[in-house]
């Protein structure tokens, strides 16, 4: 009788176990994934990538994208999308240049005003019924507090748990009291702070403003949420996830542009990808479904 209750809980413990790898399986290729990206283009680029320099680079030119999929990734789990932030990182960077330029005003009271100023102008949306330190060390900082911090809001906290539960099925969190007007206002508010990072963190790099500075910022966010795991439909979500997708994103760019590939093949594979991962989101629906 112990051999077979023993036995019973042996088995119990490994269809378990079974589950919880079946179920993080796409966590586990898309870490698996850049891995072989990284592999792949090391051998393309004769071993240009993973050099300091080229590390470096990358790091430069994707810290404001991994910024805004922490925030981008919150949003696409309450079932929203916002294609506003690349527009946003463009207008803060420079009304951030001006501010540190010709008012000396310190890169952090940058960010507070221009965050200020978009959360009055997300309140008045809602209210209508609309729903020089910037060296690579202190990106590194930034972004690596910023995933921390986020994570363990989204994971840890009451908000987060809001912010699944609105993704989940609205209607249910409705009627289980959660205000998710509330959430949405607040979502957007952490998107918009988040923009400013990003737009700061850019205009380290750069140097600059400009008017298209932030093109295509808001793709690169989505696209890093979807390849990391990010369902399209809500609902379920990782930041760890998203910061894969968007290193997973910024591999490719980097290979892509050691080798010497004209721009325009360069964003025809990155929709590629994203189409990829996209229809491979659905295709697991469908399985589970």
């Amino acid at each position: 009788m112990s051999a077979a209750i023993t036995t019973s809980h042996v088995e119990r413990k490994t269809t378990s176990v079974l589950g919880a790898v079946a179920n993080n399986a796409r966590q586990y290729g898309i870490v698996g994934a850049l891995l072989v990206i990284v592999v792949a283009f090391e051998i393309l680029t004769k071993g240009v990538l993973l050099k300091p320099n080229s590390f470096v680079s990358l790091i430069q030119q994707n810290a404001y994208v991994i910024i805004l999929a922490i925030g981008m990734v919150m949003v696409i789990i309450a079932t929203h999308i916002d294609l506003s932030v690349g527009s946003l990182v463009a207008f803060i960077g420079g009304v951030c240049a001006l501010l540190m330029e010709r008012q000396g005003v310190n890169w952090m009271l940058a960010i507070a005003i221009a965050a200020a100023v978009i959360l009055f102008v997300t309140y008045l949306l809602a209210s209508s019924g609309n729903a020089d330190q910037g060296g690579i060390p202190i990106m590194l900082v930034i972004v690596a507090v910023l995933v921390l911090i986020y994570n363990f809001i989204l994971t840890r906290t009451v908000f987060g748990r809001h912010v699944y539960a609105v993704g989940g099925n609205r209607k249910a969190a409705i009627l289980s009291g959660i205000n998710t007007r509330r959430v949405d206002f607040t979502l957007f508010i952490h998107m918009g702070f988040l923009s400013a990072v990003a737009a700061v963190c850019m205009l380290s790099r750069l140097a600059s403003a400009t008017a298209q500075a932030g093109m295509e910022f808001e793709m690169d966010a989505i696209a890093a949420c979807f390849i990391g795991g990010t369902a399209v439909t809500g609902g379920i979500g990782t930041i760890p996830g998203a910061i894969v997708g968007a290193f997973v994103m910024g591999v490719i760019n980097q290979g892509l542009s050691i080798m010497g590939v004209d721009t325009a093949i360069v964003k025809t594979i990155k929709g590629l990808v994203l189409l990829l991962a996209v229809a491979v989101d659905i295709m697991s629906k469908r399985k589970k479904s």
